[in-house]
């Protein structure tokens, strides 16, 4: 239900009509995908941000959103709708696949895709941080849907019990309508 003064409207909760709509509330909105006790920021580098296969870039990948957390700890965040198989298995794998060549990226690239108004655009203390974190493989890792399957959910603890360096987590951001309004429920698993 929606309050409105004294009175309440019932919401429905709709699924997005496609990932990409998930997408860009995230890509506006990043403060959805954080825990609320967080007291971090969250700064986006880019939005399908590619990363190669192999050294001569002759194939490569699109991470859904990369971000940089406030204390230099590179986020990547996988977006699929619950509707979508591949939400149960093969996004861990994609995941990993990206995970893994984190160490590789190149933090003159990735300062360049940083939002110029944020307070540690120009901090080399800050990249400084961030390329640790890289090397370290210290990484976090989202996984953003309108619901999270059960399977991906153990998978989710899975790691964080048994890769020290790698958080992890999972977003609902659910979305109910009304009237033409939008309200959006983000819960972190």
């Amino acid at each position: 239900y929606m309050l409105n003064g004294e009175t309440v409207r019932p919401m429905a909760e709709t699924a997005y009509e496609t990932e990409d709509d998930l997408q860009h509330i995230i890509e506006l909105n990043p403060q959805l995908l954080l825990p609320d006790s967080s007291s971090q920021q969250l700064y986006l580098v880019k939005r399908e941000f590619q990363i190669s296969e192999d050294d001569t870039g002759s194939n490569s990948f699109s991470l859904d959103h990369l971000f940089i957390r406030q204390d230099g700890v590179p986020v990547l965040c996988e977006v699929k709708r619950s509707s979508d198989t591949r939400i149960r298995r093969e996004v861990i794998a994609q995941m990993f696949d990206y995970a893994c060549r984190a160490h590789l990226w190149n933090i003159a690239d990735l300062r360049a895709s940083f939002p110029e108004d944020s307070p540690e655009h120009d901090s080399d203390e800050f990249w400084d941080r961030v390329a640790a974190n890289l090397k370290a493989e210290r990484l976090c890792l989202v996984f953003a849907a309108d619901r999270i399957p059960d399977s991906l959910r153990q998978i989710i603890a899975f790691v964080n019990r048994s890769m020290p360096d790698i958080e992890a987590y999972g977003v609902e951001i659910r979305q109910f309508l009304s009237n033409g309004d939008t309200m959006l429920s983000s819960t972190v698993i």
